[in-house]
């Protein structure tokens, strides 16, 4: 079935407490679940009609998907930073679905007017397709684009009469109904420079995983393309070597400095990751590990271990708050 975490349902507890709610039944409900924890999508549809009706909102989800922050994303989030361009982060969001759920549930699809991002799972609750679908807006302003890029946003059921309350709420110029679940984005603006938090400490970040490399702007690009390949399980010689247009002898030569080469940068990177993961409570262990790359969590655990000394549980506890 599927799913999201309990860090992304916590923007409807949020939302409630600033709209003079925050003593509801619903909000202590979704305050016991913890931000790691998997919330199915009917158990939200619910906590968003019960929020409907407190609120006497009737387009309450649209507005808590406007809602959304950075801190409430969890793996998306990790995994859409590594995105350098809007349509980079469209399909990093297919793959992440894809990754998460073992089946490909998000689609993209290219026509005259630009790249559509759509759903094909049958039935979706109305109430979290309107919060889905909001969310996913706001998260384009997130990281810094503009606010036309959403061509449109398509609902498979009916609301016609709403229609220009859809258009109001998410900020857009037109909301279809009727056909698949998704978000059509402009042509031109496909290649638009994302801003993600990544790029701000990344130089520091750099010369602490990698300080042995003087280049800069080599170990950046390689430290990007490591962090990008990791998910899909590409870090490889060849593979990194041909994303940064150089030939494999010439990527060894330029790592003879690294202890064990390429593989040992890519090991100390992951164990980077792997910290800073572990210290977003909105991730849960199986996450962790398929963002960066193993594909059991057993092998992550262990990798982990014989790295630190200590579990990846064991790590968490020790080095985040209560």
């Amino acid at each position: 079935m599927l799913s999201v975490s309990g860090v992304f349902v916590a923007v409807i507890d949020e939302w409630l407490c600033r709209a003079g709610y925050g003593a509801s039944s619903l909000c202590f409900a979704i305050r016991r679940i913890k931000p790691d924890q998997s919330v199915d999508i009917p158990t939200v549809e619910g906590f968003l009609k019960e929020a409907v009706e407190i609120s006497g909102e009737r387009l309450a989800p649209l507005m808590i998907g406007q809602s959304i922050g950075r801190q409430h994303l969890g793996a998306i989030g990790h995994m859409l930073a590594s995105s350098q361009t809007l349509e980079e982060m469209l399909n990093g969001y297919v793959f992440y679905e894809s990754l998460f759920y073992g089946v490909s549930i998000a689609n993209v699809r290219r026509s005259a007017q630009g790249m559509e991002l759509y759903w094909s799972v049958g039935s979706v609750p109305e109430h979290y397709a309107g919060f889905a679908m909001s969310s996913f807006v706001a998260i384009t302003r997130l990281v810094g684009m503009r606010d036309n890029v959403v061509a449109s946003v398509s609902f498979p059921f009916d609301d016609k009469q709403y229609q220009r309350c859809y258009c109001k709420e998410m900020g857009i110029n037109q909301v279809v109904f009727g056909r698949d679940l998704g978000l059509l984005f402009h042509k031109d603006a496909l290649q638009l420079t994302l801003q993600t938090e990544a790029a701000n400490p990344k130089v520091e970040l750099i010369k602490e995983v990698l300080p042995e490399i003087a280049n800069l702007d080599f170990v950046t690009q390689l430290y990007d393309e490591v962090v990008a390949a990791l998910p899909h399980k590409q870090a490889s010689l060849k593979s990194i070597a041909r994303k940064m247009v150089v030939s494999e002898r010439t990527l060894q030569r330029r790592l003879q400095n690294s202890d064990d080469g390429l593989r040992g940068v890519v090991s100390r990177i992951r164990m980077h990751l792997a910290r800073r993961y572990l210290q977003d409570k909105g991730m849960n262990l199986v996450a962790v590990s398929l963002l960066l790359g193993y594909s059991e969590q057993s092998a992550f655990q262990l990798a982990f271990k014989r790295y630190h000394g200590m579990s990846p549980g064991k790590w968490r506890k020790d080095n985040t708050e209560c």
